[in-house]
């Protein structure tokens, strides 16, 4: 597959991860009755990708969510970036109204971020 190849479902997955990774379960999270829809997505391509290619997408979190909360996207061949994404999102509950996010979530990306400063 090409490029277009990895597309939302590629970005999905790697935010899924990158929440597994710092011991967020989204489906626990949904359970509480918490969504994090995506708002607005942002695409640039550099350089191609090819069928076969084995491509990591690295998720980078710069701030501390509020009712917002933004992800930037590195997509790379090897050392070579592909591609830069960016994905807005909100909370929601059930209902579909905006909320703050639990304080346990906010709690784990504060010492995410404090861990990567240091």
């Amino acid at each position: 597959i090409g490029m277009a190849g990895i597309g939302m479902a590629g970005i999905e997955m790697a935010r899924i991860e990158m929440l597994d990774q710092i011991g967020i379960s989204y489906k626990e999270f949904e359970k509480a009755g918490y969504f994090i829809p995506v708002l607005g997505v942002q695409v640039r391509y550099r350089k191609p990708a090819f069928f076969d290619d084995m491509l990591t997408v690295v998720c980078l979190v710069r701030e501390v969510p509020s009712l917002r909360f933004h992800i930037d996207y590195e997509i790379l061949n090897g050392d070579r970036l592909l591609a830069t994404a960016a994905t807005d999102h909100a909370f929601i509950n059930k209902e579909g109204r905006p909320v703050k996010p639990q304080e346990a979530f906010v709690n784990r990306f504060r010492e995410e971020l404090a861990r990567e400063e240091g």
